[in-house]
């Protein structure tokens, strides 16, 4: 991973030729220390994409857990019960 010092983003044409290379997020430190990275466009929506899938896997892997079980309702039911419930 590349890592750069909060100030060489003072020269933003070489940052931005940096990154564009880059296959990886680049670190940027303060003092030696991690203070954030730097990622191109579409980095950031397959980073983000990933994580949706992560999301939608993991509430399909739940919602199954809970049908085998015996966990769940009947949406129509619920719908009809809220309804009645708020005079709807």
């Amino acid at each position: 991973m590349t890592t750069i010092p909060i100030k060489d983003l003072k020269d933003t044409g070489k940052v931005s030729a940096l990154v564009d290379k880059a296959e990886e997020p680049v670190l940027v430190t303060k003092n030696g220390y991690p203070k954030f990275y730097l990622v191109k466009a579409d980095q950031m929506d397959a980073m983000e994409l990933a994580a949706i899938r992560s999301e939608l896997h993991s509430r399909l892997d739940r919602s199954e857990r809970q049908y085998a079980s015996g966990e769940y309702s009947d949406m129509r039911a619920d719908v009809e019960a809220l309804r009645k419930r708020h005079g709807l």
